[in-house]
């Protein structure tokens, strides 16, 4: 029995995905949380520092920036609390984030962000405007918060209860690097040999040790899927496992069966960060696919052969 929403955050699913050459995989099923993604945790940690140091107070305004699921759950908890809410968002941010938002009664502010600029640092200085500008009003900046990483400590505590400390890889979504980040630097207190590997979209599907990782705190290297496998992967995750995903998913678990299947002796955790319920009209699809031209029978295939699915 709970009586807080915030009470639903945390305690998500581990599930053991079907590697088909014995290779253990976990998905950690974060769309389960209130808000429907990892990210409500990070929106809960930061309120909760916000109210002990006495920064915010009943009736109080917060404002931050987000890409989508984190300004989800920041507005779903301020609205639970009593707090006004503002969202900073690009103004290219999907339609179903923005009524979702808007759903919980939070002021949106949609910015232009030029092709040549970081949408982030953009995002920023609109937020730091409004805080200037307005009173009774508490920036909580989760892209450049050290609070950030702190909110995934619970997350740890769960994957120890559930898979112990025979780990060897744990893997997620970069986005501000939080997540995977901050899970694994307080893993690797107790797991030394942990390698934190980030996932981001790019142009070709790399592994790349090599690539510039100082942005990204606790993280060791960056593998890069494109948005078509990602989309693929989590159709055929939908249509052969049951579970429905989004694309960042998708990606996570292509990189992860790409390491496994180098290796089929390491044990993985996978960070899923939200759920398929907001890309129904999109990538689970079959018109949207196929107007864009985005099927591809190769991801299909390699999933199928890298997985022991039950038919």
């Amino acid at each position: 029995m709970h009586r807080d929403v915030e009470e639903l955050i945390g305690r998500t699913s581990t599930f053991v995905y079907p590697v088909s050459n014995g290779a253990s995989l976990f998905l950690k099923l974060e769309k389960e949380n209130a808000g429907g993604s990892m990210k409500s945790r990070t929106a809960k940690h930061l309120l909760s520092v916000a109210e002990k140091e006495g920064r915010i107070h009943s009736g109080g305004t917060v404002i931050d920036c987000s890409s989508g699921s984190y300004g989800i759950g920041l507005a779903m908890l301020a609205a639970a609390k009593g707090y006004k809410c503002i969202c900073v968002v690009a103004d290219d941010t999907p339609p179903q984030i923005i009524s979702e938002i808007r759903a919980y009664g939070a002021s949106l502010i949609e910015c232009p962000v030029p092709a040549n600029q970081d949408s982030h640092e953009v995002l920023h200085a609109k937020a730091t405007e409004i805080t200037r500008i307005e009173s009774n009003i508490y920036y909580l900046d989760q892209f450049h918060s050290q609070k950030n990483a702190e909110s995934y400590l619970p997350l740890v505590q769960e994957i120890k209860r559930d898979i112990g400390d025979q780990i060897d890889g744990i893997i997620g979504y970069l986005g501000t690097g939080g997540s995977v980040g901050g899970t694994a630097t307080f893993l690797k207190k107790e797991i030394k040999h942990l390698q934190a590997i980030g996932v981001q979209y790019g142009n070709a599907d790399t592994n790349d040790a090599n690539e510039d990782v100082s942005e990204f705190q606790g993280v060791d290297c960056i593998d890069s899927v494109t948005l078509p496998d990602s989309y693929n992967t989590v159709r055929t995750i939908a249509r052969r496992m049951g579970i429905l995903l989004g694309p960042s998913s998708g990606a996570v678990i292509l990189a992860a069966l790409r390491r496994i299947e180098i290796d089929a002796q390491q044990r993985i955790v996978a960070l899923l960060c939200d759920g398929g319920e907001r890309y129904l009209d999109t990538i689970h699809s079959d018109e949207w696919m196929e107007d864009f031209h985005l099927h591809d029978a190769d991801v299909v295939n390699y999933i199928e052969r890298m997985s022991k699915f039950s038919r």
